[in-house]
């Protein structure tokens, strides 16, 4: 399991109910920052409310659950979760 950041979220309502969109990296300095540990905490209780599946480099399903929070050293807060594979080497 490796540790990744929340990048980009946004729900949208479809036909069949409401979708979520999600993107993740492996670099805190790329993931979304919040003001307050509320803030961040509030949108973790949203995330975590919905059944978020993402999809590995290995084409392998995956939910993602236990969204919480990390205080980060700007003192701002980002929203963490645990992916099941490690991240790619940057070329």
């Amino acid at each position: 399991m490796s540790k990744a950041y929340l990048t980009f979220w946004r729900n949208r309502e479809e036909p069949q109910g409401y979708k979520v969109d999600v993107s993740f990296d492996h670099d805190a300095a790329k993931s979304i920052q919040y003001g307050s540990e509320e803030e961040a905490w509030s949108n973790c209780v949203l995330l975590n409310s919905y059944n978020i599946a993402i999809t590995s480099p290995q084409s392998e399903q995956h939910y993602v659950r236990d969204f919480r929070t990390e205080k980060q050293p700007s003192g701002s807060f980002a929203i963490i979760c645990e992916l099941p594979w490690e991240p790619r080497e940057q070329t």
